[in-house]
């Protein structure tokens, strides 16, 4: 249990939590010294046996076998460390460029301070732009919504309140006055408690299951049981052919020798540095794209892939939504759609959806004939958003959130310019429509107007009586 008192932390407390919950860091990979992490590349069985052949060779005056062999192995080697120590300073600049410090309450005045000088109990103090950095409990907020996609892959930011949750039983991802590590602050302030920090967040237990210790790629298994297989059948044939020369009383310098020379003459030399130069190939190319690839073997995974399954989560795509179709209730395109469905996201000034930005990106459509009158704000009662608009002695609402909202409002329908009214048929009609639009993964909002009359102000109560326009 936590206590916090109006005026922040003392510095005291704050040092007495960070010997008790340690510094507010997720869980990272040890790093090896950069002499340990070039000898690593050396454990390829291949590079082993070659190793082995060429100290043998060169024991035996072979000096210029000798060399050949570890000039081969020695730049394979180098290519390889250098390629992923590149990439992997490429990843910790990248780190570094990201906004690392908050605002806290300590001692009754706000401070900025580092992240990872955080500690439970802290007062944090969030704005449009933050980054939230630990996990917290909401103390208050005003029009606070959250972009939660780093964890739960939904692209639609989540309203976050400091109302108690309604059911104790609610998973943690769909806690309304809980804020976690990582997720961003699209819009809105915040004034929050810092309930757990470093591993102890869900972010951070994620970062702990990825810093233990990495699977070998399908690649790297691949080329090291081909490795195992030529070490076996080098090392039988080469005291084979010994114990051969021996028998037959030939020299055995001579024999030891001719054996080294069939274990080289058996050991793909050139197959590290092929391995190295087309991985890092496709390393090089990558990056052009954008793309930091911090193990090389990784590349091949790509290559072995028959099927890829992904979800629809922002951090895999481009986290944006596109406009792809704008038809009436029988699913014909209807331009009006497009043009009143525009005129509500251009007009609204409430929170921004990404739907509404994948509307005003679809096309540039010229609205200033219209003059905006008043609004009905979205809630999430009612899922819709209201816009009045004024163009020439004609006043209009146009309404637009979700379908099932948007049915219970309208009593009319327009189709091709002409209107009727909505009866129980043609409203399972297109509510028809909407389920297959649905079932083939589109995400709908439902569009309705009406004509209004001139009074100073409208709400809530005006969103009746609507015509059904059709489907973005």
């Amino acid at each position: 249990r936590l206590r916090t008192s109006l005026s922040g932390l003392s510095s005291d407390e704050v040092e007495r939590r960070l010997n008790v919950f340690g510094y507010n860091e997720i869980a990272r990979k040890k790093k090896r010294t950069a002499i340990l992490d070039f000898l690593y590349h050396f454990k390829n069985p291949l590079v082993i046996i070659l190793l082995v052949a060429g100290l043998i060779s060169g024991f035996y005056g072979e000096l210029s076998n000798a060399l050949i062999i570890f000039s081969i192995i020695l730049f394979s080697t180098i290519l390889d460390f250098y390629q992923e120590h590149k990439a992997e300073n490429a990843a910790e600049m990248l780190k570094k460029r990201v906004a690392s410090t908050a605002t806290v309450l300590r001692d009754g005045v706000k401070r900025e301070i580092a992240f990872s000088e955080i500690v439970p109990g802290d007062i944090i103090f969030l704005s449009a732009g933050d980054i939230v950095p630990a996990d917290a409990r909401v103390i208050n907020a005003k029009d606070l919504f959250v972009d939660q996609s780093a964890l739960t892959g939904e692209s639609v930011p989540v309203e976050k309140t400091p109302e108690p949750l309604k059911s104790a039983d609610a998973p943690i991802i769909e806690w309304t006055n809980y804020l976690f590590m990582g997720t961003s602050v699209v819009s809105g302030t915040a004034t929050a408690l810092v309930v757990k920090t470093g591993s102890y967040t869900e972010y951070g237990k994620i970062a702990k299951s990825l810093v233990t210790r990495e699977v070998e790629t399908e690649f790297q298994r691949g080329i090291q049981r081909f490795g195992y297989l030529i070490m076996q059948v080098t090392f039988l044939l080469v005291i084979f052919v010994f114990f051969v020369n021996a028998l037959y009383m030939r020299n055995i310098l001579d024999s030891l020798l001719f054996a080294v020379a069939l274990a080289v003459g058996l050991t793909p030399e050139l197959l590290p540095m092929i391995v190295s130069i087309n991985l890092s190939k496709g390393a090089v190319s990558m990056s052009k794209k954008g793309v930091i690839v911090k193990r090389l073997a990784s590349i091949q995974n790509f290559g072995n892939m028959d099927i890829l399954c992904t979800d629809k989560t922002g951090t895999l795509t481009e986290n944006r939504i596109k406009l792809l179709l704008h038809v009436d209730g029988y699913g014909n395109e209807d331009e009006k759609v497009l043009l009143f469905s525009y005129l509500n996201s251009y007009h609204q000034t409430g929170l921004r959806s990404p739907l509404d930005d994948a509307i005003l990106r679809y096309r540039e459509i010229d609205v200033k004939d219209y003059r905006k009158v008043d609004e009905v704000p979205f809630d999430f009662v009612r899922k819709r958003l209201s816009v009045v608009v004024e163009k020439g002695e004609q006043r209009l609402m146009i309404t637009k959130g979700a379908p099932e909202e948007i049915f219970k409002i309208c009593s009319k329908i327009e189709v091709k310019g002409s209107v009727s009214e909505l009866s129980e048929e043609l409203l399972l009609k297109i509510q028809q429509k909407y389920i297959e639009l649905s079932s083939e993964g589109f995400r709908i909002l439902g569009v309705s107007y009406k004509l209004l009359e001139y009074k100073p102000a409208y709400t809530v109560s005006d969103e009746n009586g609507m015509v059904f326009l059709g489907f973005v």
